[in-house]
């Protein structure tokens, strides 16, 4: 049996990693129910999820809130909000004890 093979990290996995050895990431855990962020909150990080699963919540009025999607390991999480400058639209939650890597 050889040695493990790791999947090649993707572009974004390697911004993750780059800022993570020069000391601007943090690596932490997000406990199942709590936030990543809330509606009307300023977006000052890109995070990405390393494991768990994250709940994205469109709250609208005093409707309940409504079920969008779940962000996997892997994927970016505020990147829109970063990006265009706006505050957050949607509610992020933790489905799962998570972890979250915050730039």
């Amino acid at each position: 049996m050889g040695p493990v093979q790791t999947p090649p990290l993707t572009a974004l996995a390697k911004l993750f990693e780059t800022a993570r050895l020069a000391g601007t990431a943090r690596w932490w855990c997000l406990p199942a129910g709590l936030d990543l962020f809330r509606p009307g909150e300023p977006a000052a990080e890109l995070h990405l999820l390393r494991a768990g699963r994250l709940g994205a919540f469109r709250i609208e009025g005093g409707d309940e809130p409504r079920f969008l999607g779940v962000v996997r390991p892997g994927e970016p999480a505020g990147e829109m909000s970063l990006i265009t400058g706006a505050v957050h639209s949607g509610r992020l939650t933790a489905l799962r004890d998570s972890e979250v890597v915050s730039l």
